[in-house]
């Protein structure tokens, strides 16, 4: 027969209040100072062919580009930072998204980051700027 202590109790009941209360972490006030957001997509026009995030979508300093595979998507999609890996098959080179995967990324400008997906297949982006 296992007994539980009175310790065990309120260390439970100490981290079931941690839990529920949170820890303030990531939390953010939107008000009338909160930075603009831009969203979009894009989609390849044909398997073969890489393609940029974005033409020249500046991503301010400490900012993130989340880039997410289409959830509609029935293939992987391959990220890389050149033309080049965005279409090689070689992981050491690309990352693949599945349908409905997203990253986050620090780059300086969404057309740093280049695609390949089967045609009428591709991404969405979304980003803060100032």
């Amino acid at each position: 027969m296992q007994f539980i202590t009175k310790g065990a109790i309120i260390t439970a009941a100490v981290i079931a209040l941690i839990l529920a209360v949170g820890y303030g972490i990531g939390e953010q006030k939107v008000d009338a100072n909160w930075p603009s957001i831009t969203v979009g997509n894009t989609t390849s026009t044909h398997a073969s062919v890489s393609k940029q995030i974005a033409s020249d979508l500046v991503i301010k300093r400490n900012l993130i580009l989340t880039v997410r595979a289409l959830t509609t998507n029935t293939s992987v999609v391959r990220l890389a930072s050149t033309e080049a890996g965005a279409h090689s098959t070689s992981s050491v080179t690309d990352f693949l998204l599945y349908p409905g995967e997203s990253i986050g990324l620090f780059v300086e400008n969404a057309n740093d980051v280049w695609f390949t997906a089967v045609a009428g297949e591709g991404v969405s982006y979304i980003t803060e700027w100032e």
